[in-house]
């Protein structure tokens, strides 16, 4: 009994990231996001060949710039495939249909989770892709290192994390707009000018997350340093293997809370 049921929950949460990575193209927001990280890259290659400016002699130095813009995608997928994940079914009207099907809630929440972020690796992915082309175009195939992996795989982790406060205001505000403008304001504005603050008077800020972004272009500028220079008053405590850490607790306590409210959701 209990191995069928474990069947019949491996093939609902199938059915459900695969409808949820449809429900992302029907919307084209997984097309619109895939276009951003696409030309983005792009630009740091056509603008100065239009424009007749050299590029960095360097190719860790065009990939540094290029990873600059790494987290604004990130925040945006936070924004696109996290921010109204759950609300919107509520809001829509939706969840009438969805949660009294015969199966367990919690296989619904996972499959929306695993969609999402999937989402949103394949997406960076493209982003780092293009970058790769760009770095081979101009510089070689011999440029391609190590480090473009380690900022990938970074970023992945990191991404989770940005993820799970997305989900967690999807379920605890009733607005899809609101909280995915709460999204938006926390990763842009709140997170960095709480950052500031707690520098100028001189407290601990390596709790926010925000401070981690940085390790993902300071990978290709300091491929040995250990921490990400100019992130915080205290470097020592700013470090990369906290970031991979201190994102998975993110992802973990958050994810959890929007899982606890999903499930016990009044339809």
């Amino acid at each position: 009994m209990i191995i069928t049921d474990w069947k019949n929950d491996i093939i609902d949460l199938r059915l459900n990231i695969r409808f949820e990575f449809l429900k992302n193209y029907r919307q084209k927001r997984i097309v619109y996001v895939s276009l951003i990280a696409i030309v983005l890259p792009l630009l740091f290659y056509l603008v100065p060949l239009l424009s007749g400016t050299d590029l960095p002699e360097q190719s860790n130095d065009m990939l540094s710039s290029i990873m600059g813009f790494t987290y604004l995608v990130a925040v945006i997928n936070a924004i696109f495939f996290g921010g109204d994940a759950i609300n919107s079914e509520r809001h829509n009207k939706t969840a009438l249909i969805i949660y009294p099907m015969p199966q367990r809630r919690t296989i619904i929440y996972l499959g929306k989770l695993f969609a999402q972020m999937f989402t949103s690796w394949i997406t960076l992915g493209f982003y780092y892709a293009t970058s790769a082309a760009i770095v081979v175009g101009v510089y070689g195939i011999e440029s391609l290192n190590e480090e473009m992996l380690k900022s990938y795989l970074f970023v992945m982790i990191y991404m989770s994390a940005l993820l799970s406060i997305a989900f967690f205001y999807s379920s605890s505000v009733k607005s899809p707009p609101a909280s995915m403008m709460l999204t938006f304001f926390t990763l842009f504005m709140l997170l960095p000018i709480a950052s500031m603050l707690m520098t100028s008077i001189d407290v601990d800020n390596s709790l926010l997350i925000s401070n981690y972004s940085g390790f993902i272009t300071s990978i290709f500028r300091f491929p040995s340093a250990q921490f990400a220079p100019g992130a915080s008053n205290n470097s020592d405590a700013i470090t990369i293997e906290k970031g991979i850490n201190l994102s998975l607790i993110y992802s973990a306590v958050l994810f959890t809370i929007s899982w606890f409210k999903t499930i016990n959701q009044e339809v």
